[in-house]
């Protein structure tokens, strides 16, 4: 995840875990672990973004 430069990164990396917590689909899907990395606004992650929030 690449942060929006107005973006809070301690606020955003709660709020993506709680959201994520709190899903029980995910959480079910979730049981062997998640690798995620929580990049700094402006950073340029190799190859193309999944989703991009317009």
């Amino acid at each position: 995840l690449v942060l929006d430069p107005g973006a809070d990164a301690a606020k955003s990396a709660r709020a993506v875990a709680e959201r994520l917590a709190a899903d029980d689909t995910l959480r079910a899907r979730l049981v062997r672990g998640l690798d995620l990395a929580l990049l700094p606004a402006g950073a340029t992650p190799p190859g193309e973004p999944l989703y991009v929030r317009g």
